[in-house]
Parts: structure tokens; sequence; C-alpha cells
């Protein structure tokens, strides 16, 4: 959709502007760009001892400069311990402990929202023209927010596996939390 109606500039790149002074435009167009990569390592020990490490890097263009992309990870670990040879299994036939610790990124912040934006308008005049006006301020700063989480758990079974008991502990810390505030033009 293009309209037109009194535009000051002869030069802007919108679609739909002719060469008639008195006219104005409307027109948006928004796009933004992820790159991931991932990788994942895992080892068993004879079903006892288990190990999973995970990386992943993350690139956005929705933020500015040096702070696009992200390296996030994590690691976890369990112990089946109802299969070591010592653990008496007459009351407890399954015992697993478990741990992880890692990181996850968020990027939902909006397009172009570490970028200095404009809008252009009839509706914004100076000296009886259509014009423009900032409509997101430059934060080249902005990145990714960061999430470190931590888990540790148990898994028991007992009375021959007619009762199922699990315990877990979770923890996650936000760091760089990323929020939208209006600020004054």
């Amino acid at each position: 959709r293009a309209q037109e109606n009194k535009l000051p500039i002869e030069k802007l790149p919108i679609i739909g502007i002719g060469p008639n002074e008195n006219t104005s435009a409307y027109a948006s167009e928004s796009s933004e760009g992820t790159l991931s990569y991932f990788s994942r390592l895992g080892y068993s020990y004879g079903g006892k001892y288990n190990v999973s490490i995970n990386a992943r890097r993350d690139a956005s263009s929705i933020f500015g400069g040096d702070v696009q992309a992200e390296l996030f990870g994590s690691i976890g670990a369990t112990w089946n311990i109802s299969k070591e040879e010592w653990f008496p299994k007459k009351y407890i036939n399954y015992a697993n402990v478990r741990a992880s610790y890692g990181s996850t990124g968020n990027s939902r912040i909006g397009s172009y929202s570490a970028r200095g934006t404009y809008n252009y308008s009839g509706s914004y005049v100076y000296n009886g023209m259509g014009g423009s006006r900032p409509s997101t301020a430059p934060n080249p700063g902005l990145g990714w927010e960061k999430n470190y989480k931590l888990n540790l758990g148990a898994d028991f079974s007992i009375l021959k596996s007619k009762v199922n008991i699990s315990v877990d502990y979770y923890r996650n810390n936000i760091y760089d939390a990323t929020q939208s505030l209006n600020i004054p033009l």
C-alpha cells in the first residue's frame, strides 16, 4: 500500500513516492535473520555413568554491533546407583542421581530494537511540510538475554517399582534481561 502527500524529501526510499511535492507516502518493511550452530557429545559407561555436553552458537540481526552472536552451552551427568554391585536392592529397586548446568539465550525483543529508526509521515509537520521523527533510539550495546539454569535431582523406585519418587532442585538466574521501555524522543 502506498499513498503520497506533502513529502519534503525527493529521494526518500519508499515505494509509491512520485515527483509531486504535495504527496504523502506510507510503506513498511521488516526483516531479520538468525543463524545457529549446535553440537552435542554424549558418553555412557556401562549404563551407570552418563555425561552429555551441548554447545550452541546463536547469531541474530536484531542486535547491533559486536553483540549479535553468543555462545551457550550445558553439561549434564547421571549416575544410576542401582546398577552398582554394592547397592542393596531389597527395598529400593532403582536409584538415579542427576545434575545439569547450562545457559540459554533470549532474542525475542522485536525487529530493529537495537537500531535507531525513524518514521516518515505527513503528520509530523515542520514548517508546513511533512517530516520524520525517531521511533526507536539506537542501543548498540543491546544483546542477548542470558539464562543460567541449574538442575539437581534424584529418582527412586520402591516396593518392586510400584512407587516412583522424584526429587528436584531447580534454579534459573537471568542476566542482561531485556525489556522495552518508552523513553522521551
